[in-house]
């Protein structure tokens, strides 16, 4: 009996693969929110059906509502943007360090 990896057939499968191998990985280690506030990535995470990367991070603050070392997920390529402020592109995320 064949085994079947979910609903693709090995063709996708494998460009999928290759295009995994050539992504741009995120550095797991301290990044700075464009509102100043401090954020360490831990890993990253793939959506089950279509396999979109998402980042996972921790926060390095403490407020009312979330206690430090909080998780939260984002999308790479919202992580990746940029925001417009005054008229200026900046990195939503800038890496600090490792």
């Amino acid at each position: 009996m064949k085994r079947r990896i979910g609903f693709w057939g090995w063709g996708i499968l494998r460009r999928r693969i290759r295009r995994w191998g050539r992504r741009k990985l995120v550095k797991p280690g301290k990044y700075k929110h464009y509102r100043n506030k401090l954020y360490r990535v831990v890993g990253i995470a793939f959506d089950r059906d279509t396999l979109e990367e998402f980042i996972i991070y921790a926060q390095l603050y403490e407020t009312a509502k979330h206690k430090k070392g909080t998780l939260w997920i984002r999308p790479k390529r919202e992580f990746e943007s940029f925001v417009n402020i005054n008229g200026k592109k900046i990195k939503r995320f800038k890496f600090l360090e490792a």
